[in-house]
């Protein structure tokens, strides 16, 4: 991902992983490398850092938006509609939250 400084658009480049850098292992692709004012800023390597198989365009458009390499209108993650809360977790937060209101 290339953001020119012109524009402030956004650049994507395809490329062959072994071409770019030698002996690139295929499990590291997908991989985004974002580059800002010619500095790495950061590098996604892997499907489990893109949301694995279930990734979608939104999420993958969000996940880009909160590094900085896209400009979006989204305002919420996509995922969070798709989450199902933990019952466990939410219980221990609860109980957590009466212990510290008892002790006002």
């Amino acid at each position: 991902v290339v953001s020119t400084q012109s524009t402030g658009a956004t650049k994507f480049i395809k490329s062959i992983s072994t071409t770019c850098v030698p002996n690139f292992p295929d499990k590291n692709l997908p991989t985004f490398f974002v580059y800002k004012d010619g500095e790495m800023k950061t590098q996604i390597i892997g499907a489990v850092n893109f949301g694995g198989m279930n990734c979608t365009a939104d999420d993958l458009e969000w996940k880009l938006k909160n590094i900085g390499a896209v400009t979006s209108k989204m305002e919420r993650d996509p995922r969070e509609k798709h989450f199902i809360p933990d019952a466990m977790t939410s219980a221990i937060r609860q109980a957590n939250f009466q212990n510290d209101s008892d002790s006002d």
